[in-house]
């Protein structure tokens, strides 16, 4: 998984991010200098779906556990 950089273009709506990414900071800033509105470069990391769903599934299993000793009491 690679590291891409988004271009995020402010306007009076709010951040939306360009339809395309970058591969390097250089490229996205590039990008961000010739247009003519506010905007700026972000890192974006690769997600471990795996790891994030595992979490996400402790989390779950905790919630379960917490209302069952609620519901006892």
């Amino acid at each position: 998984m690679n590291t891409v950089f988004a271009l995020m273009i402010v306007t009076a709506m709010g951040v939306t991010e360009a339809p395309n990414n970058f591969t390097t900071m250089q490229a996205c800033q590039s990008a961000s200098a010739k247009i003519k509105t506010d905007s700026y470069c972000v890192e974006k990391k690769p997600v471990n779906v795996e790891k994030e769903m595992a979490s996400m599934m402790r989390l779950m299993m905790n919630m379960v556990k917490t209302m069952d000793t609620e519901m006892k009491q």
